[in-house]
């Protein structure tokens, strides 16, 4: 879903369709894509549109074409706008992060990371099983992850899933929309 003010858009090929003038990114700070949902609910209720203008995106875990597509869109329009992934601590979230990435190479990896899971409670972290040891093991020897030092360094260090909901166990429900993220945008 796209975000303009505080409610959402579904993707569709129509949106896709419109001329570039009828796509208003005046303001933005930048394009937050969040791996989750449940996140993207929690950010648009949170205040985090009031706070800091942006294009708030989600494609509901793994993203779809249009998804993918729509980010494409928005760089064509707006190059100079940062676009920005934010997902679990885990190796679904890196695939994920990749999966876009495959197709927009200009996104950046704003977390989770391991630094961000530091204050994370223990019992708000769950164990990686052996299908996440098997996806961590595939993403350290894709090429797009290991010719980048920090990314398998971010891969490699995931002992633990850390959901983006953990993170209210350190800021709060309200505070992850209105410190968490603005605090690693701006």
């Amino acid at each position: 879903s796209t975000v303009g003010g505080a409610s959402g858009l579904a993707i569709s090929e129509a949106i896709l369709a419109c001329p570039d003038d009828a796509i208003d990114l005046t303001g933005a700070r930048c394009v937050l894509v969040v791996e989750k949902d449940t996140f993207f609910q929690h950010l648009l209720q949170g205040g985090l549109l009031a706070m800091l203008p942006l294009v708030l995106v989600t494609g509901r875990g793994y993203p779809d074409v249009l998804t993918r597509r729509l980010l494409q869109r928005l760089h064509r329009t707006a190059p100079h706008l940062p676009q920005v992934y934010l997902g679990d601590y885990d190796p679904d979230g890196a695939a994920i992060f990749f999966l876009y990435r495959a197709s927009c190479p200009w996104l950046r990896w704003l977390g989770l990371l391991e630094t961000d899971t530091r204050g994370v409670p223990v019992e708000a972290s769950l164990p990686l099983t052996s299908r996440d040891r098997a996806l961590q093991k595939t993403l350290l020897s894709r090429s797009d992850v290991t010719e980048n030092a920090r990314y398998v360094a971010h891969v490699a260090a995931m002992e633990r899933k850390v959901e983006l909901e953990a993170l209210h166990a350190i800021y709060g429900a309200e505070d992850v929309g209105l410190k968490f993220v603005p605090e690693r945008i701006l």
